[in-house]
């Protein structure tokens, strides 16, 4: 009786060797060959999609597109049930811009004739990585050098030089171009020129995406250097001021670059303050030399002669480095008002006000000679 249940058993364990193969192939069929109506429910194993993008973007071309929607898929909270995020969604991104090693799965499973539904996954119109992109970004670079430009170069120039001294040069742009994310880039140069013909292919990618950080700098992780540069009066808190490192990106910050700018103008009416107070300081004091008020040659009046003091260089040079930061800051204030934003706009024109409301009668009062009366 023993002997006959351990023959069960050893036949059930060898069944179970043999029939398990063939069950777990059925699945595979439908990769292989996926056309028999059986096949119309399959989908490709979770783990082994992750494996292939991990393969594709992490050990192998990390620059294509697809990849760039992975990165943003993984990093981004807020689109974790996103259907665009879906696994084989960002897998078929991939493999429909690039096919390649690591594709195999998805272009056997979903060619032509395929009945398997998960072939028909939504997938997001995304610009070409082998032509289009480096095209694309090249042409926005090259009529406008941008920050993220430096991210992605060209090898038109350097692949025409076959000289040797050349060689380490090539490899070294080869190898940044491979590491550059190129969708990226592309997003940040349209996100701040938006109305450049080349992002007609960004436009078309954003209006399934739009909240995306690739087509929007609000959002809690905006790309970084993708500042909007509008030529018109505009309301927000991103935009440059005078360098590429300030950049108000919460509100908290807008408001501290409003007060800068604010106090930078009253700075500025100070600065005219200082500088007639010096000139008056010097024409009354004759470079040094007492002045008699009533012997003082005037320009212009034909009884006297028009006198030149002397040249002093304590005096000169001061009054050339005054006048020179009064004009250098009042072109950084105009620099500042040519970011177009109103908020910026009115901290200028308010700090005007207020400075001119503090020191205004301060800097005309030198002018100011009291009458005197002939009688005594």
């Amino acid at each position: 009786m023993a002997m006959r249940m351990f023959r069960l058993l050893l036949a059930s364990f060898f069944v179970f060797v043999l029939i398990n193969p063939i069950f777990a192939d059925l699945n595979d069929t439908c990769v292989v060959q996926p056309f028999p109506p059986t096949c119309k429910s399959y989908t490709l194993p979770s783990n082994e999609i992750a494996s292939n993008i991990k393969m594709l973007c992490n050990e192998m071309t990390g620059n294509m597109a697809g990849c760039t929607i992975n990165n943003v898929c993984t990093n981004t909270a807020s689109l974790k049930y996103d259907k665009y995020c879906n696994s084989f969604s960002v897998y078929k991104d991939i493999c429909t811009d690039m096919p390649m090693m690591g594709c195999g799965d998805y272009t056997s499973m979903c060619q032509n004739g395929s009945v398997v539904e998960q072939c028909s996954t939504a997938t997001l119109t995304l610009p070409d990585s082998k032509t289009v992109l480096p095209g694309l970004i090249n042409s926005m670079c090259s009529q406008m050098s941008m920050p993220p430009c430096s991210k992605c170069v060209t090898l038109s120039e350097t692949l025409s030089l076959n000289f040797p001294e050349f060689e380490d040069r090539l490899s070294e742009e080869i190898g940044q171009m491979m590491s550059c994310d190129m969708l990226t880039v592309y997003s940040t140069l349209c996100l701040s020129m938006p109305t450049m013909s080349e992002c007609a292919a960004w436009n078309t990618m954003c209006t399934e995406i739009p909240s995306w950080p690739l087509c929007t700098t609000k959002g809690p992780n905006p790309l970084p250097g993708a500042v909007p540069m509008v030529m018109y009066f505009h309301m927000g808190i991103l935009d440059y001021i005078l360098l590429e490192s300030w950049v108000p990106r919460t509100t908290g910050q807008y408001i501290g670059a409003l007060f800068g700018v604010f106090l930078a103008q009253i700075f500025h009416e100070l600065l005219k303050l200082v500088r007639k107070k010096s000139e008056t300081h010097w024409q009354r004091s004759n470079y040094g030399n007492p002045i008699n008020e009533e012997e003082t040659p005037i320009l212009g009046d034909k009884e006297k002669k028009e006198v030149i003091p002397p040249f002093n260089i304590v005096i000169d040079v001061t009054r050339a480095l005054l006048q020179a930061l009064e004009v250098a800051w009042g072109l950084l204030m105009m620099l500042i008002a040519m970011s177009f934003n109103v908020g910026l706009f009115i901290a200028i024109f308010v700090g005007s006000f207020v400075g001119t409301l503090i020191i205004g009668r301060y800097l005309y009062s030198f002018n100011y000679k009291p009458k005197t009366s002939s009688c005594h």
